[in-house]
């Protein structure tokens, strides 16, 4: 009865509580610097930018940094990872979840795309994923230029979605 119930409640608060604590680890609804690549400066004005992409083009752009993509919750590799991670924190916009995700981990010194929803897959296809990173960011990141190969990201991930929205074929965009 009365005992059962006040431990049902109890329970409950204890699991909203652990809710709320791990939404508040991150500052950002973009930005998730875990391996502390870049300055409060940096993550603001990426996450500016995030922000206006999404609210520009309905499809959510997301950084994560790791220091160790198999220390979150048994990740086998780095794409399962940014996977888990878009799911896990619930990303995207609207119901479809649209949206992409650049996971960098440090110890592998690798990264994954991850896409999402509708918009997310049509205007990041694999073969297009491929062209982002060797057009935009793996170059400022080979110089350990965190800050500046995120910016990249994002000036393609919003070349990329303008080209969606006006319905242009990916193979047009500009070099």
């Amino acid at each position: 009865g009365m005992k059962k119930q006040l431990l049902c409640l109890i329970a409950a608060l204890v699991l909203l509580l652990g809710l709320c604590v791990s939404a508040l680890a991150y500052d950002s609804a973009h930005v998730f610097d875990d391996a502390q690549l870049l300055s409060e400066d940096e993550i603001g004005a990426l996450e500016a930018r995030c922000q206006e992409a999404e609210d520009t083009f309905g499809c959510g752009v997301y950084i994560v940094t790791t220091d160790d993509y198999s220390l979150y919750d048994g990740a086998e590799s780095i794409e399962a990872f940014t996977e888990k991670f878009f799911l896990d924190y619930d990303l995207g916009t609207g119901e479809a979840q649209n949206g992409i995700l650049l996971a960098l981990s440090m110890a592998e010194r690798d990264y994954d795309l991850c896409a999402h929803g509708e918009t997310g897959h049509r205007a990041f296809t694999d073969y297009g994923k491929g062209v982002l990173a060797e057009r935009w960011f793996l170059e400022p990141f080979s110089r350990d230029d965190w800050s500046g190969g995120f910016a990249a990201f994002l000036d393609g991930c919003e070349e990329y979605l303008r080209m969606d929205a006006e319905g242009a074929p990916f193979d047009q965009g500009t070099d």
